[in-house]
This record gives structure tokens, C-alpha cells and sequence, in this order.
């Protein structure tokens, strides 16, 4: 019975949830990892939350824990995007939110330093907190939005950004690890779930649109011990964090500190598993089962349930 409360109370969030899963979620008592993505939202008011989803203020938690894991060099951050200084940027560089991901503008070279198209970008998001309000994810919704230019790392600017190493921290250890290669949105780079000793798991991953292949067969990194080290510092303080980063030429850069991965909307399946509907959480419960949710009593619950929190 609360799980269907709370079902009906955060009806925006099952919606969601079902497009791409077709089945209701537990968060009452959540067993998945995606389940616990969306338990968190739900629950989880922790401060230390909307540091991680800010990228300009995780810059400081990365440098205080995990000094070894650089940044993109920081050319420029501010709210309004007529004072961007146009005349001493130098590309190559990026253009992004604080406050969300997958919002992108690659600028190569001299002349895609366009001030007009570039604003454009900005205003399009400047003033929307998507990941805060229409998914849910308080976190991002503490952050007031900003505009972030770096400096393009290396290996980005002939478009396809370097490795891609996403560390699932849980309960301050990593247990799993996403390697991927490839252009931002592609299927077509180089993929695979890792335990930490670097032994592929045997999972696919599944999003709205389906199973997604995920050849594996990768060597492994030469720093591996170095980011599972690093990672589990920077996801000691919460019961789970994902901590992305590069890797290039076995230097680490981090690109994002995420406590909602993909909104809860995406998840492992198992690879010998036929595709069905709802889909196996086989894989999704095997990642969840080392993410230790916080005890919350049932009063507390049924109040969210009910509105009255």
C-alpha cells in the first residue's frame, strides 16, 4: 500500500520510470539500483548532495580528497552571458551548465568563436533546471545555474572525447565500472562493464530505446588503481556516488560527480537474457545490492506518500 502512495504522489517520476522500464517501481523498499536512483530523489536531502551536482563547487571536493584527479583548466563562470569575455578566449574550449549534463558546445578553433551562437546556447538552459525540476533530482535543483567555460582537454578537439571511465562507488567501494569510448550519443565506441579487478561483468545496458551490446574486451587501464583509490575517496562521505573521469595519456580528469546516474532511467542487464517486457532486473538488483540505503521510518514515508513533506 505506500509503495502505490507514493507511486500516485510522484506519478511524474513512475511515468518516467515505466516509459522505459514497463513496470512500476519499489520505493518503498527499494532492491534495483534504479529503484534506489529514484528512492533517493524521493528521500535523500543530504547538504553534500548539491556540491556534487555543481560542477564548479565539486571542484573542491576533488581537490581536497583526491588531489592525484585534475581538471579541465576553468577559463571563465558567470551567470549572464553578455559578459563572456569573447575577446581573450582562446580556443579550443567548452561551453556547458553547471547544473546538468549532456548540454555541450564544443568550440575547435578561431572560427566557431561565434559570441551570437554561443549566447544563444547559454539562454536556451540559463534560466531552466531541468534535472532539478522535471526529474526530480533535488540535488541539481539546489544549484543556481551558471555557465562554465573550460579549456578542451586533450584528444576532444578532433570531436571524439577521450576513454570515458564512469566508477560506481557504493558504500565507499567501487562495484562496478563503465568504460566507454566513442563520440557523445554514438553506439558504435567501445564499451563494457569492469568489477574492480577489471573482469567484464556479463551486461548489456538497457535505455528507452532497448538493449544496448556492450562489447567489452578491453585492456586493462595501467592507472586502474589509482581511480578506484581516488574514486573511493571522493564516495566515502555518501552511500553512493558516480565519479567520471578521463583518462588520457594516464593523466585523470574528472568530469562529473553524479548522484542520480542517468535519473534512474537506464540500467545493466544481463547479456544471455532475452529481451522482454518488462525487461530482466537481474543485473539491475546485482548493482543495487551493494548501495545501502539510508533506514527511513515508515511515518516519514508516508507522509512524503501523503504530501505532507
Amino acid at each position: 500500500m505506500l509503495n502505490s502512495l507514493l507511486c500516485l504522489r510522484y506519478d511524474h517520476l513512475v511515468i518516467q520510470y515505466r516509459q522505459v522500464f514497463s513496470r512500476l517501481p519499489n520505493m518503498a523498499n527499494p532492491q534495483a539500483f534504479t529503484e534506489k536512483v529514484l528512492h533517493r530523489k524521493i528521500f535523500d536531502r543530504d547538504p553534500t548532495l548539491a556540491i556534487y551536482c555543481d560542477k564548479l563547487a565539486s571542484r573542491d571536493i576533488v581537490a581536497e580528497t583526491a588531489p592525484e584527479v585534475s581538471f579541465a583548466k576553468l577559463l571563465w563562470a558567470g551567470r549572464d552571458p553578455d559578459k563572456i569575455p569573447f575577446e581573450t578566449l582562446q580556443p579550443p574550449f567548452v561551453v556547458k551548465p553547471n547544473n546538468r549534463s549532456g548540454l555541450i558546445l564544443f568550440v575547435r578553433n578561431q572560427t566557431e568563436v561565434d559570441p551570437k551562437r554561443i549566447k544563444d546556447f547559454c539562454n536556451e538552459w540559463l534560466h531552466i533546471n531541468s534535472h532539478g525540476k522535471y526529474m526530480g533530482e533535488w540535488g541539481y535543483g539546489q544549484v543556481d545555474t551558471k555557465i562554465v567555460i573550460e579549456e578542451m582537454l586533450p584528444g576532444a578537439v578532433e570531436g571524439a572525447p577521450p576513454a570515458d571511465i564512469k566508477l560506481f562507488v557504493t558504500g565507499g567501494r567501487v562495484a562496478a565500472i563503465y568504460y566507454s569510448t566513442g563520440r557523445y550519443g554514438d553506439r558504435v565506441g567501445l564499451r563494457g562493464f569492469f568489477d574492480r579487478d577489471w573482469i567484464q561483468l556479463p551486461w548489456d545496458k538497457w535505455t528507452r530505446d532497448g538493449r544496448i551490446v556492450l562489447q567489452g574486451d578491453i585492456p586493462v587501464p595501467k592507472n586502474l588503481d589509482t581511480m578506484i583509490e581516488a574514486a573511493e575517496r571522493l564516495g566515502a562521505r555518501t552511500p553512493f556516488l558516480r565519479v567520471d573521469l578521463f583518462n588520457i595519456d594516464g593523466k585523470l580528469y574528472c568530469t562529473e560527480l553524479t548522484p542520480y546516474p542517468y535519473s534512474g532511467m537506464r540500467a545493466p542487464i544481463l547479456k544471455d537474457e532475452p529481451d522482454t517486457n518488462p525487461p530482466s532486473r537481474v543485473a539491475d538488483s546485482n548493482l543495487g545490492a551493494s548501495w545501502p540505503v539510508p533506514e527511513i521510518g515508515f511515518a516519514h514515508k508516508l507522509g512524503k506518500a501523503l504530501g505532507f513533506l
